[in-house]
């Protein structure tokens, strides 16, 4: 998997949050479902995401697993509220990659 990706994935969560579509938010996450600290009905309560791949790294010894260092901010009523740096996993199944966890 090219890194394009990966930041592809964190753009169409950005663009899921802005335009308030459940779908397209669940669709970066492994079988289309809520997972762990992803839930999209919190993250669709926020007006804008603004998510900063800062690293990838490709786990060596799993062939289909990144993890992905990530800046996300959040704006409640198109204001600033916080911003919160979490580790991802992203998996590759088949021609997909997903979302598979969320780690901090």
């Amino acid at each position: 998997m090219k890194d394009q990706n990966i930041f592809e994935i964190f753009k169409m969560r950005d663009t899921a949050v802005k335009t308030k579509k459940k779908d397209l938010f669940l669709s970066t996450q492994i079988n289309n479902v809520d997972i762990g600290r992803s839930l999209w009905s919190g993250y669709l309560e926020l007006s804008d995401l603004v998510s900063r791949v800062l690293y990838i790294h490709h786990e060596e010894k799993s062939e289909n697993l990144w993890i992905v260092f990530v800046k996300e901010e959040y704006y409640k009523n198109k204001k600033f509220t916080h911003a919160a740096y979490l580790l991802y996993y992203v998996t590759k199944i088949g021609s997909e990659s997903k979302i598979s966890a969320i780690v901090g």
